[in-house]
């Protein structure tokens, strides 16, 4: 009886060399994906921001309209001064905290666009208030 000869492993096939991909390449278009993610988050977060600026102001009008009686014209020439005054609420225009006399100028600004006795009445009433 012939033994049996040990198995033997065929040679395996030379591996094909490695192809190397470009390091910087894929790294780069990760860098990209995540930085471009951050971009629209802050664009997203600083429309929001705007928006709701925007919003509170016109609310704050719209109160001084019929607290005060003013008429479209009048209102929307306040909202300009409000929206001058207090920005228009980006997270890349950041504004000083104002004065006690700059506030005090603006609600005289503001007041000139009423009827006489009507901004008189709204000077006072932020004066006593003491707030905006």
């Amino acid at each position: 009886m012939k033994k049996a000869k040990p198995h033997q492993k065929k040679p395996l096939a030379a591996p094909a060399p490695e192809t190397k991909k470009p390091f910087w390449g894929v790294n780069f278009t990760i860098c990209s994906i995540l930085a471009g993610m951050v971009l629209l988050m802050v664009f997203f977060v600083n429309l929001t921001s705007v928006s709701q600026q925007r919003h509170a102001l016109g609310a704050t009008v719209e109160k001084l309209r019929v607290r005060y009686h003013l008429n479209d014209e009048q209102a929307a020439a306040i909202l300009q001064i409000e929206l001058r005054f207090h920005g228009n609420g980006s997270l890349f225009s950041m504004a000083p905290t104002p004065t006690e006399e700059e506030v005090k100028a603006h609600h005289l600004e503001i007041s000139h666009f009423m009827a006489p006795a009507e901004g008189m009445r709204f000077v006072e009433d932020h004066r006593r208030a003491g707030a905006h």
